[in-house]
């Protein structure tokens, strides 16, 4: 039984390692992105910005790869902001 044990002790590092290199990629390519618009085209705009609207209603707008894109996010924004004020942590 303990050698069950610790083969699923490997899959989960190994499962884990794999998803962290993974998020670090994903991270560098964004900041590497974010850094070329800056350094070639002057463009200091970041790659991910919420826009909120006098009608209550939030937007992501993401700006990645050269691709500008607009999504709907009030629902996760009222969650963040519950989250921020049930905590007392100042946001907007």
């Amino acid at each position: 039984m303990k050698a069950k044990n610790k083969s699923a002790w490997r899959v989960f590092f190994l499962s884990f390692c794999w998803a962290l290199c993974f998020l670090i990629l994903t991270l560098g390519m964004i900041a590497v992105d974010y850094e070329g618009r800056k350094l070639s085209f002057g463009d200091d705009t970041p790659p991910f910005q919420v826009l909120r609207q006098e009608n209550g209603e939030a937007t992501l707008e993401m700006k990645l790869f050269g691709k500008e894109k607009q999504m709907n996010f009030t629902f996760f924004d009222k969650i963040w902001c519950f989250l921020c004020d049930f905590g007392c942590i100042p946001h907007n």
